[in-house]
């Protein structure tokens, strides 16, 4: 919604949402009760359940259209990660994005587990800007002296908040007395977008890195943190993925979990507000076209197999020997099980350029794949499967003029 993200069962009749389109007021919303559902479980690892009649946007055979969720084939299908969203200006409170990056620095560097029993908590940090900005904090929000304490120890915290005001706020947020695999989202960063950046950026200032692959990474042992912060991605059109390996953080002996932003997306990152410390920061080359290790089936692409291998073009105007090369690839990624974005994308460029010099015969079946590849190129087509439910709680709820959500 404009005021953040909130929970399908809390969203009321008036209030406005992103359609995928545009913001639209919501006009209709029913508890739908009890009913069996379908779990979908995206290759990047987002999952949901949906009812059984819900529609999806799906790539098949490569046509793109609307398919119920008990219609579909995990074999040959791709599901539509709608990330098209209203990326203007998301940084429109300042004291939102304070409180969304202290809270982030918490999620990261922070400890709370004492905020009950003893009423303080702590952050562990040597960053001269991160020591700044919470003598700042501690000044305009909370009141008192912020209290330094020689560290013992690499996990020993620094600076101390308890103050009794301070630590109320804190419960207010959300900030409860969790271990580090525990940790969650604190719920006030999900009231604003403005808290949202700024959770993302004091998050990645203490516990995330660019890694040797160029990606934004966050390594933690809370998995609910991550799925949270997934989540906060997407809501803003970035594709974040989430792994899990077998490896165990010290003697904690907690699995490592990690959601990780590829190079593709820094662009979109850049838009709503994302920026890096300078101890790690270094100089990015954001690709142009959709992330490279990311394919489509063969079989979705059938349509522009067909049209390379026969297409008729006046060679003097197309220089034939570009047109041969292109033939040629045409028939070797036919042989593998998938095509990258990046080929896809240069098969594109192709089209245009020879359409610009008006050299095929049938110009307009040209047009028709060039359409189909620019708007399977606009989305990003995830791989996915699916799992019967039982029993979930769903709600329904329209918005005008586009469609209707259905979700538990």
């Amino acid at each position: 919604t404009k005021d953040g993200i909130k929970n399908i069962e809390d969203i009321k009749i008036g209030d406005v949402a992103w359609s995928g389109s545009a913001w639209r007021r919501v006009s209709d919303w029913i508890d739908d009760g009890n009913k069996n559902g379908i779990k979908i479980t995206l290759e990047s690892g987002q999952t949901s359940t949906h009812s059984p009649i819900h529609r999806l946007w799906v790539l098949r055979d490569g046509v793109e259209q609307w398919i119920e969720m008990q219609n579909l084939n995990p074999e040959t299908d791709l599901i539509c990660n709608n990330l098209n969203i209203d990326n203007s200006s998301f940084i429109k409170n300042e004291s939102d994005y304070d409180i969304g990056y202290f809270l982030g620095l918490m999620a990261g560097d922070g400890t709370s587990t004492l905020i009950e029993k003893n009423g303080q908590v702590g952050i562990c940090t040597v960053d001269e800007n991160i020591k700044n900005f919470l003598y700042y904090f501690n000044d305009r929000y909370f009141g008192g002296t912020l209290r330094k304490a020689d560290s013992k120890g690499t996990r020993t915290p620094s600076y101390f908040f308890s103050r009794k005001q301070s630590i109320n706020k804190l419960r207010e947020w959300g900030v409860g007395p969790e271990m580090a695999h525990e940790k969650r989202i604190p719920k006030k960063v999900w009231t604003s977008k403005s808290a949202m950046i700024g959770f993302l950026n004091g998050f990645f200032d203490t516990d995330g890195t660019f890694n040797s692959k160029n990606q934004v990474e966050f390594p933690v042992t809370s998995e609910h943190l991550l799925r949270d912060l997934q989540i906060l991605l997407n809501s803003f059109g970035v594709d974040a993925r989430f792994s899990s390996n077998k490896k165990r953080y010290g003697k904690q002996n907690h699995k490592i979990h990690r959601v990780y932003v590829n190079s593709n997306e820094f662009e979109t990152l850049t838009k709503i507000g994302f920026k890096a410390s300078a101890k790690k920061a270094k100089s990015i080359i954001a690709p142009k076209i959709p992330d490279a290790h990311n394919t489509i089936p063969v079989n979705q692409l059938g349509f522009l197999l067909d049209f390379v291998k026969t297409a008729k073009y006046d060679n003097h105007k197309t220089r034939g020997r570009k047109i041969k090369n292109h033939k040629i690839s045409a028939c070797r990624f036919a042989l593998y099980k998938g095509i990258s974005y990046a080929n896809i994308s240069k098969y594109r460029d192709w089209l245009l350029e020879t359409l610009e010099f008006k050299a095929f015969v049938d110009q307009e079946a040209a047009f028709t794949i060039l359409n189909r590849l620019n708007s399977i190129l606009k989305n990003k087509w995830k791989k996915f499967s699916t799992e019967k439910i039982d029993s979930c709680h769903f709600f329904d709820l329209t918005v005008e003029v586009d469609h209707s959500y259905w979700s538990n």
